[in-house]
């Protein structure tokens, strides 16, 4: 199913979550992030995180970005990035605006890339939904803007060093 069809099913039905994993189009990029080292991905979704909370400009959301980047660096334990990342589903449920609501579960999906890689279509699902929702009738080419978005900042993370950087020790196995 692409992407575009799994939308307009998922209106219909008026779920929260308008995009799925399985849509043609996540497929694809799930395909070329399972390319990337478990480093490159982590780069890639804070990155990510970063551009979204720059965009949301709320300062818990960026002592969050910090705390989760201190804990990928090993400076910080683990239980300090969950409550951090925990808090900001905690936004999410508290906020009855639809498309901070998707946003914040973006942004807490896009930092528990750090914990385990399965989380890495979290933060696009959510984007997508919070573009759609923002949009209303007239965002497909908004969807296939930030589809095409991901696939240029994967392939630019396809091919970068992370050896140099600083890792946790559950990182670098």
């Amino acid at each position: 199913m692409t992407i575009e069809e799994n939308i307009k099913q998922n209106l219909i039905k008026k779920r929260q979550i308008l995009v799925d994993k399985n849509v043609m189009e996540l497929d694809e990029l799930n395909a070329l992030m399972n390319r990337l080292s478990r480093r490159q991905v982590i780069l890639f979704s804070l990155s990510e995180v970063k551009r979204l909370i720059l965009f949301l400009e709320d300062e818990k959301l960026i002592h969050a970005h910090e705390t989760v980047i201190m804990w990928a660096c090993g400076k910080l334990k683990m239980s300090e990035a969950k409550k951090e990342i925990i808090a900001i589903h905690q936004m999410a449920k508290e906020t009855n605006d639809h498309v901070k609501k998707a946003y914040y579960h973006a942004i807490a999906q896009g930092l528990s890339v750090v914990h385990t890689r399965t989380h890495q279509l979290g933060l696009m699902i959510y984007e997508l939904t919070a573009i759609v929702i923002s949009l209303d009738k007239e965002y497909q080419l908004e969807v296939k803007t930030r589809l095409n978005w991901y696939y240029k900042q994967v392939n630019n993370y396809m091919n970068y060093d992370t050896e140099h950087l600083q890792w946790a020790s559950f990182i670098k196995r």
